[in-house]
């Protein structure tokens, strides 16, 4: 799942790329425009972060079932890492775009600030 996500959201990126080299400069309001596309793709962006975290730590729990001591040093790792990145994230979200966060819907709000 986690990779046809991935390349959806490649496929549909890309898609705004080519057509914001065509259209921003004659449609000012080109991104604005194409806010639920872009919606769309922050959203499949959220699914390959879920589905890929979900895969990994699937694999070090089949990898590391029989090996109790090591299967908990290495969720730990990736909880740890997982965590931090997800703050650092919205950290970056809450201090640099705090107006636009503040009228995303709550559904959207939450999904991005966990």
């Amino acid at each position: 799942l986690s990779i046809i996500a991935n390349i959806f959201q490649a496929m549909f990126a890309s898609f705004l790329w080519l057509m914001s080299i065509l259209f921003s400069g004659s449609h000012q309001n080109w991104v604005y425009g194409t806010r639920y596309l872009l919606l769309f793709c922050h959203i499949l962006l959220i699914c390959v972060l879920v589905f890929t975290a979900s895969g990994i730590a699937l694999g070090l729990y089949a990898k590391f079932t029989p090996h109790w001591p090591e299967l908990g040093v290495t969720l730990a790792f990736f909880v740890v890492v997982l965590l931090y990145g997800m703050w650092a994230t919205s950290n970056i979200a809450a201090t640099e775009i705090p107006l636009e966060y503040y009228h995303f819907p709550n559904w959207f709000k939450w999904g991005l600030m966990p």
